[in-house]
């Protein structure tokens, strides 16, 4: 399967330059890969084609059969001698409707991977035309634990091999350790239709090293995008980050607003981010990220109404620590539902600290009420338990000077305690009924200052 290209985007590479070192992947499709299975069962028989790389041990119409696989990368533009630093072998597993998947029915399918170190043709090798293999540094992998498990395997030994002694090395052979049924790895060879299942060789390779004319095929730009929302509300804390593989690296990275070019972006406030990556052949993928606050802890409803001397529970909204203000007629200052008891129209606010570190405030107004200042303008000492004393009405009442006069203007009562009342007697003795006349100033809890005056009839 493997062919001249000139122009033909076939076989997947991607180049980065890293300080002194090189990573190349090489994830060929059928039409730069070279790789085919042979078969005990069919031994004369070419498999060039197959989609199939396997290593089994397995019978057949009730005859042993063993399958092995060969593989070889284009490695031909590394000078002899490189130093390989590192050398990755991905396989991956497919639905194969040939043969089964990985399969331990009578024995551990541990396999291993051994360097082919005699020429061979994808379409003319066979059971009994196999090329000899060494096995010095060979790799095993072991026994799998699913039917549909992919390998990620360190070949650094092995490609270090290869490029040490180009004349004698001709990639792998996959077999099985035991080749005694029933046993069986599979994965997909460069002729599966999928080219993400195609095997995948990433070489990092020591200083700074330039590939040669080789076909690819090159994946989409994939691009992820992770953000951190802002830890308070109204505060810049956020953060978002992309992260970018497959299509051809190196990427650039645009952000909007902002223009940062880098990878991550912080001290984000609350609001939509976009990124545009771009890779070295041009594709380009956007993406958008929303950085998100939480609400406002601290809250009330409408304000509230009490009358005068009533106390009503103030609520903190969110668990933490708070602080009250004004501490006036409060219960207490630093806990989350203190009882208030005002004399007046007042304004209390909550600085709230939550668990996350936020802090934040709410107010709420709770009005007094203390009803009308009243004063009787009849009442009869009589003793009968009704209206027998004369007093001045009013909740709101803070200070009072309360006067009463008889018809010849001598004053008969006063008093500045709202609580103390008039009960028809001067001197020691019970006034006769008549029409006497007060005068009341007093000063509200409001801090207004009233000052009345008017007429009482005593009845006897």
């Amino acid at each position: 399967m493997k062919k001249v290209l000139v122009c033909c985007l076939l076989e997947l590479f991607s180049r980065i330059i890293s300080g002194q070192n090189t990573t190349v992947v090489l994830q060929p499709d059928s039409a730069c890969g070279k790789d085919a299975p042979i078969s005990s069962l069919f031994p004369d028989q070419n498999f060039g084609n197959h989609p199939d790389f396997l290593a089994t041990a397995w019978t057949n119409g009730g005859s042993a059969v063993v399958d092995r696989s060969l593989l070889e990368f284009n490695m031909s533009w590394i000078p002899k001698g490189t130093n390989v630093v590192n050398a990755t072998l991905d396989l991956f597993h497919y639905n194969s409707t040939a043969n089964i998947g990985h399969s331990n029915l009578s024995g551990p399918d541990n396999a291993s991977l051994y360097r082919v170190t005699q020429s061979w043709d994808e379409h003319q090798v066979t059971w009994n035309n196999q090329p000899t293999y060494t096995t010095l540094n060979r790799v095993m992998l072991p026994a799998s634990t699913s039917s549909t498990q992919n390998y990620s395997v360190d070949v650094t030994a092995l490609v270090q091999d290869m490029i040490n002694n180009p004349l004698n090395s001709f990639g792998f052979i996959f077999k099985e350790d035991t080749e005694q049924y029933y046993r069986s790895m599979l994965f997909a060879s460069s002729n599966e239709s999928n080219p993400a299942f195609h095997p995948r060789l990433t070489l990092v390779l020591a200083g700074q090293i330039t590939p040669g004319n080789l076909c690819y095929y090159q994946l989409p730009l994939n691009v992820s995008v992770a953000g951190t929302n802002a830890t308070c509300n109204g505060k810049c804390d956020g953060s978002v980050s992309v992260a970018a593989t497959e299509g051809t690296p190196p990427y650039l990275y645009s952000w909007s607003p902002g223009g940062e070019v880098t990878p991550s972006v912080f001290n984000l406030c609350p609001g939509i981010y976009t990124v545009t990556v771009s890779d070295s052949n041009g594709n380009i993928v956007t993406s958008t990220a929303i950085i998100t606050q939480p609400p406002v802890a601290a809250h009330f409803a409408t304000d509230v109404t009490i009358g005068l001397g009533s106390s009503i529970p103030l609520h903190a909204t969110e668990s933490g620590s708070c602080t009250w203000s004004p501490a006036e007629y409060l219960s207490c200052i630093s806990c989350p539902d203190p009882l208030a008891t005002p004399l007046e129209t007042t304004t209390y606010c909550v600085i709230q600290r939550d668990t996350a570190g936020c802090t934040s405030t709410g107010c709420t107004t709770v009005h007094v009420e203390c009803g009308d200042v009243y004063v009787p303008n009849y009442f009869s000492p009589n003793s009968d338990g009704v209206n027998d004393v004369l007093c001045v009405y009013g909740s709101c009442i803070k200070e009072m000077q309360f006067n009463i006069y008889d018809r010849w203007g001598e004053k008969v009562f006063e008093t500045n305690d709202k609580a103390s009342c008039w009960d028809g007697v001067y001197k020691g003795e019970n006034l006769n009924t008549g029409v006497f006349v007060y005068f009341l100033k007093a000063t509200l809890a409001s801090g207004e200052v009233i000052t009345w005056q008017g007429n009482i009839t005593l009845a006897r």
